[in-house]
């Protein structure tokens, strides 16, 4: 990634964001001028989807955030549409997305983009190694691509 989008990233508080990726995820970002508008991740191999129960083959969108000034534009669910429309045509079927319920907005451009409800999941990670998950734990594993 060049040095100038990795600054604009790091403006956007997304330092934690660039540390989480590994070296076969992918980063979309949407930019307004100089300015990173949306971004987020497409994940192969984040312990996320042993958390969230999804099949080994899934890639996961998450880590995603709207810089507030330009929320509400629907540049969101359009960088998800094609986000989604470049996984399909690479022949990936199985695309999930991760979202707290409790965000609103996020939900909204979510559905927009066509993706639907699939599992409300309550787990909690412990020590970054086990996950509690309906009622049963797990050794926390990265998924293989």
């Amino acid at each position: 990634m060049p040095a100038a989008a990795r600054e604009s990233l790091r403006r956007q508080s997304a330092g934690m964001f660039l540390e989480e990726l590994q070296p076969a995820d992918h980063l979309y970002v949407v930019w307004s001028g100089d300015d990173v508008a949306t971004y987020g991740a497409v994940m192969w191999q984040t312990p996320q989807i042993t958390v969230l129960g999804l099949p080994r083959s899934a890639c996961l969108i998450g880590l995603c955030k709207t810089a507030p000034a330009h929320r509400r534009r629907g540049l969101f669910s359009l960088a998800l549409m094609q986000t989604v429309q470049m996984l399909r045509d690479r022949g990936q079927t199985d695309i999930y997305i991760e979202v707290a319920e409790s965000n609103a907005p996020s939900l909204g451009g979510i559905l927009k983009a066509g993706f639907r409800h699939w599992a409300r999941v309550d787990a909690r990670i412990w020590f970054g190694l086990w996950v509690h998950r309906q009622g049963q734990w797990q050794r926390l594993q990265r998924a293989s691509h």
